[in-house]
This record gives structure tokens, C-alpha cells and sequence, in this order.
């Protein structure tokens, strides 16, 4: 194991010159790799070759929120395993910057990765596209993004994709998850997701949650500061309903088990929305919530 620090000093840009690296090797299987900081005076350097380097499990890769240069191009990812990445991380002597406008990583499947998004540019060099692109296909990756990320995972066209575990969103962060993503668990605490592909548990403890396309979620849990609004066509097999949910526009959607609680508001109007098993309120009446169920429809009453 070394640790190896990207010092750019061949001037040609790619991974896979040795005169790049502070060691004077290229990195391999097991090492710390290092890009930013104040080490050296390349590190800004762009990485836009010898992008394949799939066949490598790194033990960490270090992004530091003052690299500035760009890794990968508009259409190729750097290719590489990580046990462990942090993107946008302010070390010690590290300023916060703006950061890049172009991180494109793929982790591939080599290793499952703990990856931590802690910054990024608030610009993109790919337009309507996020500085962070990222891809893995490993369903034992979990990915945490936070601070003022923005990030997307199989967003540059259709036709990527990914395999993840778990999605963590918090504090101002902006995470978009692209419609060909295989994974487990998004949990959402004061940051923004966009969804476009299935799900098994999402949860909204705090900001918000926009659903695309067409998925379905296992279970949907919006608390009391919670929003989420469902442009998606699909099934919710379970609705935890204790936040602002909106079934808006004119898409058809089924939720099969709605469960209502103190406080729930929201629009869910009866023709777009098909509630299979009706809806549950929990300890509480309808009085006690702000839900929009539209007009012109029979409500049975049973209980519960």
C-alpha cells in the first residue's frame, strides 16, 4: 500500500504515465490515491487519459474540494475501484473552492465502494448535467452525498447504468438518480433527490423527493418535514404519509397501502391517484390533515 499523489508533472494529462504520480508509479491495487490539496504544483492538472484502469481496487481515492481540473470527458468516465472515495473533501491546509466543473467516475464492480460527495462545483462543463457523474455496478456500493453536492448517478443518457445499494442525501445536496439504476434504499434528510428508477424504501425525513418515469417503490416514507412529489407512473405498494405528498399531474398511479397520519397534507385526487386498499388514517381523522382528494367520489367507511 502507497499513497500516491497526482502531481500532473509529464503534462500529459493521463492516468497511466508514471512521471504524473508523486512516486513516480502509476497507482495500483491497495494504494491511497491523492488528487488536489497542496502538495503539488500540477494538481490542478486535467485527467483525460489512460481513463480505463477497471481492473484496480484502489484502498481510497481523495478528491479534495480544491482540485479544479477535470477528470474524464464528455463522453468517457475514469475507470477505477475504490474500497473508499471522498469527493470534495476540505483536508487540512485545504481551501474550500469552486471545485471542478467535471468529475465523471465510474467504480465499475471490482469493489464495493463507500463513497462520500462532500462538495462540488456550482457549475457543469456538460450542460444540464451535474459536475459529479457518477456510475457503479456493484450492489454492494453505498453512496452519501452532502454539503452542496450536486451529483448524478446514470444521468448522462438513457441508456446508462448502475448497480448500488444504498443513497444517502442530507444537509443542501442534489442527487439525481437516472432511470437505468438498480438499487436498494434512498434516505433523504434536508437534501433534494430526484428519482427516475425503482426503489425499494425511500424516505423523506426532511427536503425533498421529485419521482420521473415510470417505478415503483416498495415503500414510501414522507415525514412531518418531508415533501414528495410524484410525477411517476407506477405502483407504491406502501405510503407512510405523515409530510407533504403530491400525486401531481394526470398520470395514473396505484398506491396499495396508503397510511395516514397527524399532519399529512398533500394532493391526491381521485382518478389520477388509485388507492387499492383504500386509505388509512392512523389515530387521526381527515380533519386533522390537509389532503386534497378532488371531488365527485365515494369515500366507504370501515375500521381499522
Amino acid at each position: 500500500m502507497a499513497k500516491v499523489i497526482w502531481d500532473g508533472s509529464a503534462g500529459d494529462n493521463d492516468w497511466s504515465t508514471a512521471a504524473n504520480w508523486s512516486t513516480g508509479s502509476v497507482p495500483v491495487a491497495s494504494d491511497d490515491v491523492y488528487i488536489g490539496g497542496n502538495a503539488f504544483a500540477g494538481r490542478n492538472s486535467n485527467i483525460t487519459a489512460g481513463l480505463n484502469q477497471s481492473a484496480v481496487a484502489l484502498a481510497s481515492l481523495t478528491i479534495y474540494s480544491d482540485y479544479t481540473g477535470q477528470i474524464g470527458d464528455a463522453s468517457t468516465y475514469l475507470q477505477v475501484g475504490a474500497t473508499r472515495a471522498d469527493i470534495g473533501v476540505q483536508g487540512s491546509g485545504v481551501a474550500v473552492a469552486t471545485g471542478s466543473d467535471r468529475l465523471k467516475i465510474d467504480f465499475g464492480s471490482i469493489t464495493a465502494a463507500t463513497i462520500y460527495v462532500d462538495s462540488s462545483s456550482g457549475t457543469s462543463a456538460d450542460a444540464d448535467l451535474p459536475p459529479i457523474q457518477l456510475l457503479a455496478a456493484n450492489a454492494s456500493t453505498d453512496l452519501h452525498v452532502r454539503g452542496n453536492a450536486q451529483v448524478g448517478l446514470a444521468v448522462e443518457d438513457q441508456a446508462e447504468t448502475s448497480t448500488i445499494d444504498d443513497v444517502f442525501v442530507s444537509e443542501s445536496a442534489n442527487v439525481t438518480i437516472g432511470e437505468g439504476v438498480t438499487m436498494g434504499d434512498i434516505t433523504i434528510i434536508n437534501g433534494n433527490a430526484t428519482l427516475k428508477s425503482s426503489v425499494t424504501n425511500a424516505t423523506v425525513v426532511s427536503g425533498a423527493l421529485t419521482t420521473l418515469g415510470d417505478l415503483t417503490i416498495t415503500t414510501l416514507t414522507v415525514r412531518s418535514g418531508g415533501v414528495s412529489s410524484c410525477y411517476s407512473t407506477g405502483t407504491i405498494t406502501t405510503l407512510n404519509w405523515l409530510g407533504n405528498v403530491s400525486f401531481s399531474g394526470q398520470a395514473a398511479r396505484t398506491v396499495t397501502n396508503a397510511n395516514v397520519y397527524l399532519g399529512a397534507s398533500g394532493i391526491a385526487r381521485y382518478g389520477v391517484v388509485t388507492f387499492t386498499n383504500g386509505v388509512d388514517f392512523i389515530q387521526v381523522g381527515q380533519k386533522d390533515t390537509s389532503i386534497d382528494f378532488g371531488e365527485d367520489y365515494t369515500s366507504t367507511l370501515s375500521s381499522i
